[in-house]
């Protein structure tokens, strides 16, 4: 049997933590009974020429907010809105609500290892923040509803904009 010395286990603990892999610790709690507050949603990608950074803020009234930027630090190339049915609010509440039955980590996967990006999901429920950043080519399967919603609400939102 071969044993791992102090130094390598260090390393591999370090390099797992760089990668954003999970090393059994949750810092979100399921989340409670409560009424969501708001979704965010962000899509990042670091090797890109023009808007890298995406994001959607839905609200309980069905009001979705969007900002498009260059970069994370650059300032909005468009800022806009989009009004949802409230079918589609509920739709989106229960899929946050069941993506978050269950703890997050706050990280899944290794975003921006490469070039795939990084999504970022937000969830606020009775003030209570749920926030975890997500590989979009490796996380739980229980976000990809979600993921898929916002995603395509997002574009959506751009299209109408």
């Amino acid at each position: 049997m071969q044993t791992m010395n102090h130094a390598t286990a260090i390393g591999v603990v370090l390099l797992a933590g760089s990668c954003g892999l999970s090393l059994g610790e949750s810092r979100n709690p399921p989340m409670s009974g409560g009424d969501i507050d708001e979704i965010r949603y962000v899509e990042e990608y670091g090797f890109c020429v023009e808007s890298c950074f995406r994001e959607i803020i839905v609200e309980p009234q069905g009001q979705v907010t969007l900002t498009v930027r260059g970069h994370r630090s650059q300032p909005p190339v468009l800022v806009g809105s989009l009004d949802l049915e409230s079918a589609e609010v509920e739709r989106l509440f229960q899929l946050a609500a069941g993506a978050s039955a269950a703890p997050w980590d706050a990280v899944y996967g290794c975003p921006d290892c490469v070039d795939q990006g990084r999504f970022e999901l937000t969830v606020v429920v009775d003030g209570a923040v749920h926030q975890t950043t997500i590989d979009p080519l490796s996380h739980p399967d229980d976000f990809d509803d979600l993921l898929d919603e916002l995603g395509a609400l997002l574009d959506r939102a751009i299209d109408s904009n």
